[in-house]
């Protein structure tokens, strides 16, 4: 199993769960996986996540914020 840098997983019951890569200085990326679970009946929920990234290279917020405007987001 290949690991890009250093992971750290924290869970806070009832619905937070936190997942953290930091490979900035190897790699040359990091990222957080945010996800809340959000009760909306008996059985079921919303799963809410945010992934945001961070890089050393300036290619890829170039490349993001490019489609955001061509898709008109």
């Amino acid at each position: 199993m290949h690991v890009a840098g250093r992971q750290d997983t924290v869970f806070k019951a009832p619905s937070h769960l936190r997942h953290k890569i930091d490979a900035y200085d190897g790699k040359g990326f990091a990222n957080i996986t945010a996800a809340y679970c959000v009760p909306i009946s008996p059985g079921k929920s919303l799963v809410l996540v945010k992934q945001p990234f961070r890089f050393k290279s300036r290619f890829p917020a170039l490349a993001f914020s490019a489609s955001s405007i061509m898709l008109g987001l």
